[in-house]
């Protein structure tokens, strides 16, 4: 009987990158891969394995969420009890890969696996930033008070004592976990996350299964018939260009008002508009969006295009700029050479440290988005900016096209 690996994505957006991972194996004959589902809206994923042959179970357990004070702690048992039972089902088991070990069922998982000498792999899933930029947000977005100071408390000797109890340790934050190895996605995270006190032992310098992706399409775009393909398949106007702004989960993580968020969508928006109809301007919602939210865009902009769910990659390499604040698909436009602007909406200590990567060029206002905007309408990409999109390639990724390859040695390295 053949092995099976098990996938754990934590979201659609995290699904989509560890599937590209399973499909290697699976078309390569490395292993069977088998997806553990427990996210919300998870039809589409349903559909995906299914339509690819590839098996799934699904964990949903939310009777006792809600519970004060003990919820967290019922949470953390059932989750092992399902692990156990997981693996016992699915043996014979070769590895576990998932994309954030600090929640609950990754880590229940790991737990499990790490007793029975079983490969468990954490996946970089998306450009990053160190721990105190996360803190940053949670600080912003965390009600503080005596009831909630009171139950934090509670969770952490409730945590404490499953833990005893199980011979378990939770992570305490992304990659300082207990799993095996924690794959990245290139030298400067392997130094990054060292840094924040994981263990080099663990690290591995992989690259990401989306940068196999991005390697052929470096090649690929370089053929006006590719191009035209792809535009084909979107609908678009291969005589116009095509400008993206990219959403980042600002209404997901409550970040500012929604009135505020709409206002600063409209100022982006109206200085892209100034183009129409020379240009085609794409609005791409981020996966946790909900379509409804952005009816306003319809109404006042009916010209701009908007996608929810497409091929990104294949998109951002026939577009012709780049806009977003964060997002991880900024780094994808960067390693197929197109000018990305990273513009500051909301004034997000969070934002800061990523835009300040190599590749992005930095806008602060509006008029400095205008100015720049109409810089690489004029002129396209600087030879300055070129440069350094080529330093960022070196540094936070590999783009050789072996991600997926290197990976898989990690499933059996040392069984």
């Amino acid at each position: 009987m053949k092995q099976k690996v098990v996938f754990i994505p934590h979201y659609k957006g995290s699904f989509t990158t560890l599937f590209q991972l399973a499909l290697y194996l699976k078309d390569n004959n490395e292993a069977v891969p088998h997806f553990v589902l427990y996210f919300d809206d998870d039809s589409q994923a349903r559909e995906t394995l299914e339509n690819h042959e590839i098996g799934f179970s699904i964990y949903k357990v939310r009777w006792f969420i809600k519970m004060p004070l003990i919820g967290p702690a019922i949470k953390i048992i059932a989750d092992l009890i399902y692990s156990v039972r997981l693996l016992k089902r699915l043996s014979p088991v070769q590895a576990m890969i998932c994309v954030v070990e600090t929640h609950k069922l990754e880590y229940a998982l790991i737990s499990v696996l790490n007793r029975r000498d079983i490969n468990t792999i954490v996946l970089q899933w998306a450009q990053t930033v160190p721990k105190e930029y996360y803190r940053s947000v949670g600080d912003k977005t965390k009600k503080v008070g005596v009831v909630s100071v009171l139950q934090d408390h509670f969770k952490k000797r409730m945590r404490g004592i499953v833990e005893k109890i199980f011979g378990v340790k939770f992570a305490e934050s992304y990659g300082g976990g207990g799993a095996k190895y924690f794959a990245v996605m290139g030298p400067y995270y392997r130094e990054m996350f060292f840094l924040q006190g994981v263990s080099e032992e663990k690290l591995v310098v992989t690259g990401h299964p989306e940068f196999d992706r991005l390697h052929e399409l470096s090649f690929g775009i370089r053929s006006p018939s590719f191009k035209q393909a792809i535009l084909e398949d979107f609908g678009l106007d291969s005589a116009k260009p095509i400008w993206i702004l990219a959403r980042e989960a600002i209404v997901y993580f409550k970040l500012v008002p929604h009135g505020k968020d709409k206002e600063d969508i409209c100022t982006v928006l109206d200085i892209l508009s100034e183009y129409h109809p020379q240009v085609q301007i794409i609005l791409k919602l981020h996966p946790r969006d909900s379509e409804e939210y952005y009816d306003f865009v319809k109404q006042k902009f009916p010209h701009v295009i908007l996608i929810h769910e497409c091929d990104l990659y294949s998109l951002i390499a026939a577009c012709d700029l780049y806009i977003s604040q964060i997002s991880n698909t900024m780094m994808w436009a960067v390693a197929l050479d197109k000018p990305v602007i990273s513009y500051d909406f909301n004034d997000q200590y969070y934002w800061h440290y990523f835009r300040d990567k190599e590749g992005f060029i930095k806008a602060d206002s509006p008029s400095e988005l205008a100015e720049k905007v109409q810089a690489i309408n004029n002129n396209g990409i600087s030879p300055e900016i070129y440069q350094n999109c080529q330093v960022a390639k070196q540094k936070y990724m590999i783009l050789d096209g072996g991600a997926c390859e290197r990976i898989a040695e990690l499933i059996t390295k040392d069984n």
